[in-house]
C-alpha cells in the first residue's frame, strides 16, 4: 500500500468498527423494546433516536474518508453550504489525467439518499422519527458501508499502482 493512503485506510477501519457497534447496539435496543413498565412511545423514541444517530455517524464517517482522499489526491475539498453534496459529486467522477472516480454510481446514489436522512436526523426532534424510515435507512447504511469500502479499496489499489497520480 502506498503510505499516502494510510490515513484513509485507518478511516475505513474506524468506519467498519462503527458499523459493528451499530449492529451490537441494535441487539441492546431489543432489551429496550422488551422492557416492561415503559410507554411504547418512549421506547420508540429511544430506539429511533439511537439508530438515527448511528446511521448519521456512518454517513459522516464515509464523508470523512472522501474528504481525506479528495484533499490528498485532488488537493481540493469543497466547503460551504453545498459542501456535502459537492464532496459526493467530486468523488463520483473521473478526473482526467489525475484519478478515477473514488465511488461508483450505486454508492453515490445511496450516499445521496443517506445524506438526506442525515439532514432529517439532525434537524428534527426524535419524536418525529418514523420507525419505518429509521429502519429503512439503517438497513441501507449497513449495506452501503460494505460497498463503500469496496469502492474505496479499489480506488486506493489503482492509485497505489500509479504513483505518478500523486506527484
Amino acid at each position: 500500500m502506498n503510505p499516502a493512503f494510510a490515513a484513509s485506510r485507518r478511516r475505513l477501519i474506524d468506519l467498519a468498527q462503527e458499523l459493528e457497534r451499530l449492529k451490537v447496539g441494535k441487539r441492546l435496543l431489543d432489551l429496550i423494546r422488551a422492557a416492561p413498565n415503559f410507554e411504547a412511545a418512549n421506547k420508540a423514541w429511544v430506539v429511533n433516536t439511537t439508530l438515527s444517530a448511528g446511521v448519521s455517524g456512518l454517513y459522516t464517517g464515509m464523508e470523512d474518508v472522501l474528504r481525506g482522499l479528495l484533499a490528498l489526491v485532488d488537493e481540493y475539498v469543497p466547503g460551504g453550504e453545498r459542501s456535502h453534496q459537492d464532496i459526493l459529486d467530486q468523488a463520483s467522477v473521473n478526473v482526467d489525467g489525475l484519478r478515477p472516480a473514488i465511488i461508483g454510481q450505486e454508492v453515490y446514489d445511496a450516499l445521496v439518499d443517506l445524506k438526506g436522512f442525515r439532514h432529517f436526523e439532525r434537524h428534527n426532534y426524535g419524536f418525529r422519527f418514523d420507525g419505518f424510515l429509521v429502519e429503512e435507512n439503517e438497513v441501507r447504511a449497513e449495506g452501503l458501508v460494505a460497498a463503500f469500502i469496496v469502492d474505496v479499496e479499489a480506488f486506493i489499489a489503482v492509485m497505489s499502482q500509479s504513483p505518478e497520480h500523486l506527484a
